[in-house]
């Protein structure tokens, strides 16, 4: 009876340490399952040298230092300078943008000051002015100033055309051929010369060169050749335009003592 007991113990004492055993390598199995991932994990590259010192830190500051941000370029200024053909008209320059127009409204402006300057007076001055329509006085057609000058040769009274060119082409200056036909005309009955008064590079404003250019000339050459145009340039006008009609064209271009007797 004894054997008998002995051997059933046996038995059941071998059945648990058998089920133990499964357990246990069950939960190894687990265990292995679980730790291996289906991904790489992401490392952290922490320096343990700051990590120990962690606490040696200013309060505003991080033991882990963040990187710089990138700082984004500054634009360069915008060159203003008198070179730039863009400048502003404060330097002396016009801006590009500048339309036709608006160069000769500048032009104008310009040789109504040298006449001021020379004491010749300013009797009309056409401005092109046109409605939203195109409606447009009669007098626009005319040259855009009619002047008087006294001196002690008599008076003379005559038509100034403004003309402003960046640069001249290689045949030098002319009119279109509409303008010169209407300004033939325009001096023919009203009996009074017409003078180009012609600034050359520069700004409208304040030009290079300035010259003076009768009519007349523009008529029977059709153009002025660069090889010409020195005849008829006017240096320090603001000083030297009214002596310039008083000497020369007095006699050249009007061809009286007295234009208007």
């Amino acid at each position: 009876m004894n054997v008998i007991l002995i051997v059933v113990g046996s038995v059941l004492l071998a059945v648990g340490v058998f089920r133990s055993i499964a357990e246990r390598k069950r939960e190894a199995q687990n265990v292995v399952r679980f730790e291996k991932p289906s991904q790489k994990p992401f490392v952290y590259n922490i320096d343990m040298d700051s990590l120990n010192h962690a606490g040696d830190a200013p309060k505003d500051e991080s033991p882990f230092p963040e990187p710089e941000p990138t700082q984004k370029e500054k634009p360069e200024p915008a060159d203003i300078s008198p070179d730039n053909p863009q400048a502003q008209v404060e330097t002396g320059k016009v801006e590009e943008t500048t339309g036709p127009k608006q160069k000769g409204n500048l032009f104008e402006g310009h040789v109504a000051d040298i006449l001021k300057a020379n004491g010749i007076r300013l009797k009309q001055w056409n401005q092109g002015t046109t409605s939203p329509e195109g409606a447009f006085a009669e007098n626009e057609l005319n040259p855009d100033f009619f002047v008087s000058q006294k001196s002690d040769r008599g008076q003379l009274d005559y038509w100034i055309e403004c003309k402003y060119r960046a640069s001249l082409h290689r045949e030098g200056f002319r009119l279109k051929d509409y303008q010169l036909s209407r300004y033939e005309s325009i001096q023919r009955s009203s009996k009074r010369k017409i003078i180009v008064a012609l600034g050359v590079g520069g700004a409208p404003d304040s030009p290079e060169k300035f010259y003076l250019i009768p009519l007349d000339t523009l008529s029977r050459f059709k153009r002025v050749g660069h090889k010409f145009l020195p005849h008829y340039i006017i240096e320090n006008p603001r000083q030297n335009l009214r002596n310039h009609m008083h000497d020369w064209f007095y006699n050249d271009v009007f061809k009286k003592k007295n234009y208007n007797k």
